[in-house]
C-alpha cells in the first residue's frame, strides 16, 4: 500500500490547525516518514535562523546598488565587487523574515500547550550504527524512555531521533539520560562521552546538561564531548550554541569552540582556526589564573578570526586593563557606527552587542555564507 504523506497539512499542523486525533496521526507519522520528517524542520529552521539575525538597517550604497540592478544597469567603478558580501547578507536577511510567521505561529503553538513537564510515556527512537548500544532498565533497545540511560562501549554507536526536530548521534564510550520531553524543552544529561546534534528547531527548545554546564541549542549543528572528570569541549559546526553555568556564559558560533570545568567554569569561544599558542594562553587565562600575562600574550597573538576571543575578553578583565583589550580589539574589527569608547570601557550592553554582531560576522562568511549545499 502507498504510504501517505502531510507535507501539505505541516503549516496547519504547526499552527495548531487539526484537530487532536490528526495531529497525533501527524506526530507518529513525523517519527517515522524521514521526507515528512525534513519538511517539518526545514520549515522550523527558516525561523530559529531569523530569530538569531540583529535587526539592522541596510546602508544607502546597498539600496542604490539593488535599484541599478533592478533597471538592468550597473553603478560606476566596482561598486558591485565590493558590497557582494553584503549584499548576500541582505538577501539572506531578507529570506529568514519570510519566516517569521512560521516563528510566531510555533511560540503560539506553544502558549496553547500543557505547562512543562516530564512525562515518563514519552519515548524517543533509537537506532543502532555500531556494535550493541544498551539502555538501561528497558527491555526494548529501539525506543528511550524519559528517565532510561543510553550506554554505548568502545565499539558501540547509536542514533537518537529527538522528537521531530532533528537528531543525536552518540559516540563510543558514553553515557546519555533521557530527562525529558515536552513541547517546549527538550532535555538530555550527557554525563560522559560525545554526541553529535543536528537539530533544526526554535532557539532553546533542545538542552543538553554535562557536569560543568548546559548547552541549550539554538538552531544549530554541534559536537560535544565530556571527559570523565566532566570537563567539556564545545565545537559548533553551524549557528549557534549557548553554554550556560548560572554565571556569564559564552555564546558560540559556527567556526568556534569553548572549554568548560567542572570546577571553573566557561572558558572564553575561540576560533576553530586557533593557532595552539593562542589557545594555550586563552586556556591559562580562564583556568589557570595567569591573569595579566595570559593577557598580554592573547592579544599578542590574535588574528582576525581571534576577535571573538578578544571581544569575550572585554568583560573578563580588570576595569585598568580594559583600554588595551579595546585597542587591541579595534585593529581586528573596527567598531561599529554607534560604539564609542566610554560606552565600551563601561561595558555599556548595547554598544557591547553591536561590536559582537561586527565581529561575528568575520566567521560568518566563513562558515555560514560558504557552506556547502
Amino acid at each position: 500500500m502507498k504510504s501517505r504523506h502531510y507535507k501539505k497539512e505541516l503549516l496547519a499542523y504547526i499552527d495548531n490547525e487539526v484537530d487532536e486525533h490528526r495531529r497525533a496521526e501527524i506526530a507518529r507519522h513525523l517519527d517515522d516518514c524521514e521526507m515528512c520528517h525534513d519538511r517539518h524542520s526545514e520549515l522550523l529552521k527558516t525561523a530559529s535562523l531569523a530569530s538569531l539575525l540583529p535587526k539592522k538597517n541596510a546602508p544607502d550604497h546597498v539600496w542604490d546598488l539593488i535599484d541599478h540592478r533592478l533597471r538592468g544597469d550597473s553603478p560606476q567603478g566596482n561598486t558591485q565587487t565590493r558590497y557582494w558580501p553584503r549584499i548576500a547578507v541582505a538577501t539572506a536577511m531578507a529570506s529568514f523574515i519570510l519566516a517569521i510567521g512560521v516563528w510566531f505561529a510555533v511560540l503560539t503553538l506553544q502558549d496553547r500547550v500543557d505547562p512543562v513537564t516530564t512525562e515518563s510515556r514519552v519515548t524517543w527512537r533509537v537506532e543502532k550504527i555500531a556494535g550493541v548500544p544498551n539502555i538501561k532498565g528497558s527491555s526494548d533497545n529501539q525506543r528511550i524512555a524519559v528517565g532510561e540511560i543510553l550506554e554505548t562501549n568502545g565499539a558501540s554507536r547509536a542514533l537518537i531521533k529527538v522528537a521531530d526536530i532533528g537528531s543525536v548521534e552518540i559516540e563510543p564510550d558514553s553515557r546519555v539520560s533521557f530527562i525529558g520531553s515536552t513541547s517546549r524543552e527538550h532535555r538530555l544529561s550527557l554525563e560522559r562521552g560525545g554526541l553529535y546534534a543536528r537539530i533544526s528547531a526554535p532557539p532553546r527548545l533542545f538542552v543538553v546538561d554535562t557536569p560543568s554546564a548546559t548547552a541549550v541549542d539554538l538552531g544549530c549543528e554541534y559536537k560535544l564531548d565530556v571527559d570523565a572528570n566532566g570537563n567539556s569541549i564545545l565545537e559548533v559546526k553551524s549557528g549557534y550554541v549557548a553554554l550556560e553555568d548560572g554565571g556569564p556564559g559564552a555564546f558560540v558560533q559556527a567556526g568556534a569552540m569553548c572549554l568548560t570545568r567542572k570546577d571553573k567554569g566557561i572558558g572564553m569561544p575561540f576560533a576553530v582556526s586557533a593557532s595552539n599558542e593562542f589557545r594555550s594562553a586563552v586556556i591559562r587565562f580562564d583556568f589557570e589564573s595567569e591573569g595579566s600575562a595570559a593577557v598580554d600574550e592573547i592579544l599578542r597573538l590574535a588574528r582576525r578570526d581571534d576577535a571573538i576571543t578578544v571581544w569575550h575578553l572585554l568583560s573578563r578583565v580588570p576595569e585598568e586593563s580594559r583600554l588595551k583589550v579595546v585597542d587591541a580589539l579595534v585593529r581586528l574589527v573596527p567598531m561599529p557606527a554607534g560604539v564609542d569608547l566610554q560606552g565600551i570601557q563601561r561595558l555599556d550592553n548595547e554598544m557591547m552587542l553591536q561590536w559582537r554582531y561586527a565581529v561575528e560576522e568575520v566567521l560568518f562568511y566563513k562558515y555560514e555564507l560558504r557552506r556547502e549545499p
